[in-house]
C-alpha cells in the first residue's frame, strides 16, 4: 500500500464583506504592512548515522529490493542532516525532508518486527531547535518521522517569510506557505500524540506544537490583512480582519504562558516578537504592528 502524507491547508475563512471601492487607502501604509517582518523557525539538526551499516542484518529474507531501498533510505537521511536555508533553500529543505519522511513511514513498515533498542549503539538523536545543545536519543522510526515533519514545517513557514508580499502572487504564495505550516503541525500534532515516547525537547512538546500551529494561522490572517489594505478595501473589512488577526496573536502568547514554556528560551524568542505584533490601538486596523 501507498504510504504517503498530504499536507493539509488550513484555510482561512475571509469575511464576507463587500468591500468599499470608491474609498482608496494610502498605498504608502498599505506598503508597510507588506514589509512588516513574520517569524520562521530553524529545523531541528540531527547527528548522522550509517543506517545500512545498522539495519542491513535485518532485512527480510526474500525482499529483493530491500538492499536498493536501505541504500535509498540512508542516502535521504544524510541529504535532510545537511540540508540548510543557507546552502539549500527553504523549497529544496522542505522536498528533502518530506521525501525522507515517505521513506521512514516505509522503513517502519518494513522493519516493524525489528526492536531498534536491541540494537547496539543505534538510535535517532534530534537536537532542539531553539536550545541547541538539548537533544533526545530515541531508535523509533516515529520519532524520526515526527522530527523530519518538524523540519518539513520550519522549511514551509520559512518559504512563507520568503516571499515578497509586496506582489500579489508573493502575497499569494506566502499565505499557501503558512496555511502549508499549520496543516503540517497539525499533522505533526497527532503523530506525537499516539506516540510511545514521553521524552522530548521542547520543541517537539503538546504545548509549543499547539502555539506554533496558531503563529502559522495568525501569519497566514495577517496576510489577508495586507491583501485587504493594499486593495484598499473599507474600514469595516479592515477593522473586522485586524481584528481577527491580533486575536490569533494574542492566542499563541496566552499559549505560550505555559510552565513549561516560560522557562525555555522558546517562549523568550516568540515572546519578544508575539508581544509587539498584538499591540494594536483598539483594533485601529492603521495601529502599528498589526
Amino acid at each position: 500500500a501507498r504510504i504517503g502524507m498530504k499536507i493539509e491547508n488550513r484555510r482561512l475563512r475571509r469575511p464576507a464583506v463587500k468591500g468599499d471601492h470608491h474609498n482608496h487607502r494610502d498605498r504608502d501604509r498599505a506598503s508597510a504592512r507588506a514589509a512588516a517582518p513574520m517569524l520562521a523557525l530553524n529545523m531541528k539538526t540531527t547527528k548522522n548515522y550509517d543506517l545500512d551499516k545498522y539495519l542491513k542484518k535485518h532485512l527480510i529474507e526474500g525482499w529483493s529490493s530491500g538492499p536498493s531501498f536501505l541504500q535509498s533510505l540512508d542516502s535521504w537521511r544524510k541529504r535532510s542532516a545537511k540540508s540548510s536555508y543557507a546552502t539549500d533553500g527553504a523549497e529544496s529543505c522542505r522536498t528533502t525532508a518530506l521525501t525522507y519522511f515517505a521513506r521512514v513511514q516505509h522503513a517502519a513498515h518494513h522493519f516493524r518486527a525489528v526492536a531498534l533498542s536491541d540494537i547496539k549503539g543505534f538510535g535517532f538523536v534530534w537536537y532542539d531547535s531553539f536550545a541547541t545543545s538539548s537533544c533526545v536519543n530515541h531508535p523509533d522510526w516515529q520519532f524520526e518521522a515526527c522530527c523530519v515533519l518538524f523540519n518539513a514545517a520550519a522549511a514551509l513557514s520559512f518559504e512563507g517569510t520568503s516571499e515578497d508580499r509586496g506582489d500579489p502572487d508573493g502575497m499569494r504564495r506566502a499565505c499557501l506557505a503558512f496555511q502549508q505550516a499549520a496543516g503540517t503541525v497539525s499533522h505533526l500534532r497527532d503523530l506525537v500524540k499516539d506516540s510511545t515516547w514521553t521524552e522530548r525537547t521542547v520543541d517537539l512538546s503538546s504545548e509549543f506544537l499547539e502555539a506554533f500551529e496558531t503563529l502559522m494561522l495568525a501569519q497566514a490572517q495577517k496576510c489577508f490583512y495586507e491583501k485587504a489594505a493594499a486593495e484598499g478595501k473599507s474600514d469595516a473589512i479592515l477593522t473586522k480582519v485586524s481584528a481577527e488577526t491580533a486575536a490569533l496573536y494574542e492566542d499563541v502568547a496566552v499559549k505560550m504562558r505555559t510552565p513549561r514554556l516560560e522557562k525555555g528560551c522558546v517562549a523568550r524568542s516568540l515572546r519578544e516578537w508575539v508581544h509587539p505584533s498584538i499591540q494594536t490601538k483598539d483594533r485601529d486596523p492603521s495601529a502599528p504592528g498589526v
